[in-house]
């Protein structure tokens, strides 16, 4: 009888063991992932400006915002979906075409939100008119939307609250910024599932 608890001991212990050794190689294979040199990653531009409908502008009133001052709440706090430059995956239509392919694209810097581009890219880049209103876009990886945003005309007098990138001719790297003024909700720039999932989703 105590010649099979000592066996069943050293099973249980040989069991964590294997336990701990696959979750921390798991954790380690996530952590050695290079995230400053994706390739592959495309742009999308959307069927309209795809304006946010529920947006906090739209949908609080002069009292709530008052009462938001008071209390000292910043935009951070508000969902997404009530922000105003939000765009909505599901209610807007997305291009079927890239506008920016995998082949005007050099790499995706994930760590510091930077987009690389080719010489075509960068062409592509300096004939696109961002009008004052801005331009939304949609960062794709093997199909995945990664998160999207809008490219912001130099000229713009008004903020972006969400993702942004500055319309800068001939540039070869875009930087990806988030919140132009005040920022709203999350930043989906250091949510890294999102470059997990689509990494992970690769045929």
């Amino acid at each position: 009888m105590r010649r099979e608890y000592n066996l069943l001991i050293v099973i249980r212990k040989h069991f964590i063991c294997m336990l701990i050794m696959l979750s921390g190689g798991h954790a380690y294979s996530q952590s050695e992932t290079d995230l400053s040199q994706i390739k592959g990653v495309e742009i999308f531009l959307f069927e309209s400006e795809c304006r946010n409908d529920h947006s906090y502008i739209t949908k609080l009133d002069l009292e709530d915002l008052l009462k938001m001052y008071k209390e000292k709440k910043s935009l951070a706090t508000l969902p997404d979906n009530k922000c105003h430059s939000y765009l909505d995956l599901d209610e807007c239509a997305v291009r079927s075409e890239a506008f920016l392919a995998k082949s005007d694209i050099e790499n995706f810097d994930w760590t510091h939100s930077k987009i690389t581009l080719t010489e075509s890219g960068i062409q592509k880049m300096r004939e696109q008119k961002v009008p004052i209103q801005s331009l939304p876009f949609v960062l794709k990886l093997n199909g995945e939307s990664i998160y999207a945003g809008r490219f912001w005309n130099i000229f713009a007098s008004g903020n972006c609250d969400r993702l942004w990138i500055l319309q800068n001719p001939g540039a070869k790297v875009l930087q990806v910024d988030f919140g132009f003024g005040s920022p709203c909700g999350r930043d989906p720039r250091t949510e890294e599932w999102r470059i997990q999932k689509a990494l992970a989703s690769k045929k």
